[in-house]
């Protein structure tokens, strides 16, 4: 088989291709990757939130009732989260979570 400049040119299309696929496939990457962080980011600061919320309602409760099981009873506040766990494994639903805590019976 010989040169063929057909052949070159279908090769030059054919990386020049390549090349622009794999721009595009970086760039994808690129913006999912920063729409990650930003979720990684939301869920952060969301959390950060509700765990300074949960210790100030923590301290006024303890202020009313020093001896409330909730202020005392670290192996209860321990079942309380691992039953919000469960309801978001569970349902995918953070409803379901506050719900379990605000039933939870003790």
């Amino acid at each position: 088989m010989g040169y063929s400049p057909a052949g070159d040119l279908v090769q030059a299309i054919g990386d020049a291709a390549g090349a622009k696929a794999r721009e595009l496939q970086s760039r994808r990457e690129a913006r999912d990757a920063e729409q990650l962080n930003e979720a990684v980011s939301k869920l952060r600061e969301d959390n950060a939130a509700n765990l300074a919320e949960k210790y100030a309602l923590r301290a006024a409760l303890a202020k009313l009732d020093p001896d409330h099981p909730l202020v005392v009873n670290a192996a209860l506040r321990e079942r309380i989260h691992q039953a919000g766990i469960r309801a978001i494994a569970l349902t995918n639903d953070w409803e379901a979570a506050r719900e379990a805590g605000e039933t939870f019976r003790y």
